[in-house]
Order: structure tokens, then sequence, then C-alpha cells
């Protein structure tokens, strides 16, 4: 009987793993120059590589101004070198509250307006420290 069961749960499980949701839940802002709002940082030796790609979105709910911290955190050897975000909307913008360059990690928030949905994609560049 046990194993009956788990087999109909597993089954279930599967199920629910291969749905595809719709794409309406994923709408990534374009990445091109023009709307590129470096947060921290700069460019400098080609040591940097891309050490994480997130997508942060939030979806606008009457009369509530959404307010939230996104914290990224790397490896314990990884060293931020720069931070660059791509706004679903302009007049988003990005506060640094904790660590970022030379840090393994970086806490971001943002506060919206109300009726104001939330999207950024957030790059984080570095540099691998292996002290042996």
């Amino acid at each position: 009987m046990k194993s009956v069961l788990l087999i109909a749960l597993l089954a279930v499980t599967y199920v629910y793993a291969t749905v595809d949701l719709p794409e309406v839940e994923f709408r990534r802002p374009k990445e091109n120059a023009s709307n590129l709002r470096l947060i921290l940082g700069s460019k400098s030796g080609s040591d940097d590589r891309l050490l994480s790609k997130t997508y942060h979105y939030v979806e606008r709910s009457h009369k509530i101004a959404h307010r939230q911290e996104i914290l990224i955190r790397l490896v314990d050897y990884a060293r931020i070198t720069r931070v660059e975000g791509w706004p679903g909307n302009p007049d988003l913008g990005l506060t640094v509250l904790e660590g970022g360059l030379g840090q393994n990690f970086i806490k971001l928030g943002y506060v919206t307006e109300e009726n104001m949905d939330f999207s950024y994609t957030i790059d984080v560049y570095g540099v691998l420290v292996c002290d042996d």
C-alpha cells in the first residue's frame, strides 16, 4: 500500500514539474545599452567573469507600493567587481544596502510607487580568489 501511494505521489509531482508556465509570468526586460543602468563598479581586467545573473519580477497590486530586499550571495572565495542592471521600467532604481565591491555578497533594495510592478535583471561580475 505504501509503495502505491509513493508511486502516485511521484506521478503527481512529475506532472506538476513538467507543466509549462505561461509566458506572461516571465517578462524579461530587453538587455541593450540604451537601458543599462550600471549600479556599481566598472569594467576592469580580463579576470572578471559573470558570477550571477538573476531576474526579479513583482506584479503590480492595486493601491500597494512594493518594498523588497534582494540578496545575492556568491561563494566564499568570490569578490564582486561590477554589478549591472536592466530595469523593466526606466523610473525604477535600486539602492545598495549592504556588501558590494570586494565582498562576496550584495544586498539591494527597492521601493515602487502604488500600482507599479517591478522587474529588473541583475548581473554580478567578479573574480575568484583562491588562497592556496
